[in-house]
Parts: C-alpha cells; structure tokens; sequence
C-alpha cells in the first residue's frame, strides 16, 4: 500500500490500519459497515454460564463506549449484538440497537456494580474463574481488554 501499487485493501487489524492512517496520511480510508465484530460465547449449558444473571452481569462489566472510543478510535459502533441492521451494511439481519426494548438496552449498559451485585445474587459474591479460548483469527488485544472490567467487578 505504501508504494501504491494496491488499489484496495479488504480489512485489516484495527491497530494496523489506523497506525497507516497516522504514518501514511496520502493513503485514502474509506469506512465501509461490515460484520467485524468480537463475540464471548460462553457455553450456557455449563455452569456458572447456564445461569443467566451470570451472563448479564459479565455484559454489565464490559465498558463497549470506552473500548469503542479508546481501541478502535471511535472506528465503530458501540452496540452490543453482533446481529443488528448494520451487520455486513444491510438491512434484515436483526434491529438496531438503539430500537431495542428499554428493558433489553438495560442488560447491556456498562454497571459494574450492578454486575457485582448480580454475580453476589447468582452464588458468586468473590466471583468465579474461567478460561476464554479464542479463535486465532480473533483480535486477542481487544478481547482482553474486558478482562480489568471484569476482574474489578468480581473483587470484593
């Protein structure tokens, strides 16, 4: 890209393209919607996962605006679905966010004593340890980047 001899560049990492940006301001970017998205499926049928408090407190512990505004530079859409209207820029595939229900909206904003709280309800009150086994494709970086919201909203 740099020597201008690609026209077009599909996706890159999130860091690496806007590293280019920086490094590079000739380089023309052009945002296109698309389905990238980073999705913790924990298996529901195995404990403490099958219980569903424990599930919303973990989406109550992950701060999706700070990480939205600090990793990918306002590069995004803070929603938490993977599966809303803007997924691959068309329309059908889900509703967008923001036409959710209110009570739904709620399970997902960012509480992490509200978390805490609901973990301490669910039989967790030091919460719990687990393993994320993630797909070598999957910006690792980002990922952990929930980790400090959920330690913190675990500690006593």
């Amino acid at each position: 890209m740099r020597v201008g001899k690609v026209d077009g560049y599909g996706s890159m990492p999130t860091q690496d393209a806007l590293n280019m940006m920086k490094t590079n301001p000739e380089i023309v970017v052009k945002q296109k919607p698309q389905g990238t998205e980073y999705t913790l499926d924990p298996r529901n049928d195995v404990a403490p996962f099958n219980v569903l408090n424990v599930r919303i407190a973990m989406q109550h512990a992950i701060d999706i605006k700070t990480i939205t505004a600090t990793y990918y530079q306002g590069y995004g859409t803070p929603w938490p679905a993977s599966l809303t209207e803007n997924q691959m820029g068309i329309g059908g595939w889900g509703d967008a966010y923001p036409n959710w229900p209110a009570d739904v909206q709620a399970q997902y904003t960012y509480d992490p004593a509200l978390a805490k709280q609901m973990l301490a309800t669910a039989g967790f009150p030091s919460g719990f340890n687990t393993d994320l086994v993630l797909d070598s494709n999957a910006d690792q970086v980002c990922i952990r980047s929930y980790s400090p919201n959920w330690q913190r909203s675990a500690s006593t």
